[in-house]
């Protein structure tokens, strides 16, 4: 809850956690809830509705009070908004994973969390309820898993890169007495491999909650399902995808494939253990339309693979000679071959349609 006072200070509590804060020169904040908390109307949540949202509020300079449930938009995204910056994001008691994303440009902030008896909730910052997802067993029991499986211990607490219209994200982990908050922003390009398999499935479980009211966003240059892009010099490309799908392509053809998961995870590591790749995306500026542009002026070639400290990459005119970057090479030509050379009586592989990376 909030209080505010005629100083222009405001005392933020979560009754969750017990965390208190308060925070001075916020008289703009209290003007405007002051004005605008006695136009809202307030009516009576229906019988049983214990996850609709309540407000109750009381000012004594105007001896103006009222109660009841939250719907106007605005005001419950503005409350979310100002609790969450400076609370953190609200999650129920025992919570053992949460996500909370704050609004965007595509759509309204949103949140997810497991509790530690398997229900799963779901709920956007503009939204009076709270939505229990109807059958969570399934998706409940194999979150839990994944999580379990996290070395948390060698997770870092922000994997965040600056994407122009991108959300800003906390992720909450909690393993048996071990818990972990991690600030995350552009996933596509910060996200490292271990947290991906739990991640892709939190994401694809509020997509579907977000499907009727969130605009798509622009495909990323380096697909948040990706572990490995190579871009030759020669124009030609390779990405692999952590489902062990394999695209390579030139400016006239593309072909998909599947690889062994193994294969690829060797790829992973062979390449990050060089030490050549690096976090910090070297391959890539910000110019001034706020835009992401490689920044190679003459022909070369670049890797971005997705490592277990998150996205690495660099960029050479001639590739190291090293035996991942060998491999890596020789795996792209491979099925680029495959493309070429077969007999005329096969059925052409069949294009997989590829969004074209914007920059």
């Amino acid at each position: 809850y909030m209080e505010g006072d005629s100083s222009g200070k405001m005392r933020f509590v979560d009754d969750t956690t017990g965390f208190i804060i308060e925070q001075d020169h916020v008289e703009g904040a209290i003007f405007e809830l002051r004005q605008a908390l006695p136009e809202i109307e307030l009516t009576d949540a229906p019988d049983g509705c214990s996850l609709c949202v309540q407000i109750a509020y009381n000012l004594p300079l105007t001896d103006e009070q009222g109660a009841g449930w939250l719907q106007d938009e605005i005001l419950l995204a503005s409350i979310e908004n100002f609790t969450s910056t400076y609370l953190g994001p609200h999650f129920p008691p025992n919570t053992i994973l949460g996500l909370r994303r704050s609004a965007s440009p595509y759509a309204p902030a949103h949140s997810l969390a497991l509790t530690s008896d398997g229900r799963l909730w779901r709920w956007l910052a503009t939204e009076g309820q709270i939505a229990l997802v109807d059958a969570p067993a399934f998706a409940s029991s194999e979150l839990q898993t994944r999580l379990n499986q996290l070395p948390l211990d060698q997770l870092n607490t922000s994997y965040i890169v600056n994407c122009a219209g991108t959300p800003r994200e906390i992720l909450y982990l909690k393993i048996n007495d071990v818990s972990q908050t991690i600030a995350l922003m552009c996933p596509e390009f910060a996200l490292p491999n271990t947290l991906l398999p739990l991640y892709l499935q939190v994401d694809s479980l509020l997509a579907d909650r977000l499907a009727d009211v969130a605009d798509p966003r622009p495909p990323s240059a380096f697909p948040l399902t990706a572990l490995i892009d190579y871009k030759r010099a020669d124009n030609s490309r390779l990405t692999l995808y952590e489902d062990g799908t394999a695209v390579a392509q030139t400016p006239t053809q593309i072909l998909t494939s599947t690889l062994g998961l193994s294969q690829i995870n060797d790829l992973v590591t062979g390449l990050t253990a060089t030490g050549l790749l690096k976090t910090g995306l070297q391959t890539f500026r910000v110019d001034d339309t706020d835009t992401v542009t490689a920044t190679a002026p003459i022909p070369t070639s670049i890797i971005l693979v997705r490592g277990t400290d998150g996205v690495v990459d660099g960029e050479w005119q001639t590739l190291p000679d090293d035996l991942a970057f060998r491999s890596l090479d020789i795996l792209l030509d491979s099925l680029l071959e495959t493309a070429v050379t077969e007999p005329e009586n096969t059925p052409e592989p069949t294009a997989t349609a590829v969004a074209t990376p914007t920059e």
